[in-house]
């Protein structure tokens, strides 16, 4: 790529950049925004979770609206540029959550 000048400064080519948020990379594959989404709604889903289970903690109606108002907002902002071609990365995460939340439910029911 030729080196863009402007005035006696030469500006350097970057291979990704963040524009409100999202990671724009040079193939725009936004694997990296997608990965760093995930990282991100793991520690969320960590931070809600960590003293709750199926014996004490919150109940599956406060973990649903938790879910709902912190990761799918994490998820879902700029989704319909990024998300269609990285649905894979967040495969494990989907699975493990529904799972807890299956799990809360049955609970309840019993």
């Amino acid at each position: 790529l030729a080196v863009l000048k402007i005035g006696d400064k030469s500006v350097s080519y970057a291979s990704k950049s963040t524009v409100l948020g999202l990671t724009i990379d040079d193939r725009l594959t936004f694997q990296d925004h997608a990965k760093a989404k995930l990282k991100q709604c793991w520690f969320a889903w960590y931070q809600i979770t960590r003293n709750s289970n199926r014996f004490f903690g919150l109940n599956a109606s406060s973990l649903r609206l938790l879910f709902k108002t912190i990761i799918l907002t994490k998820l879902l902002y700029a989704a319909p540029i990024w998300m269609k071609d990285n649905l894979d990365i967040f495969k494990d995460f989907y699975a493990r959550v529904l799972l807890k939340g299956a799990l809360m439910v049955s609970d309840n029911l019993s």
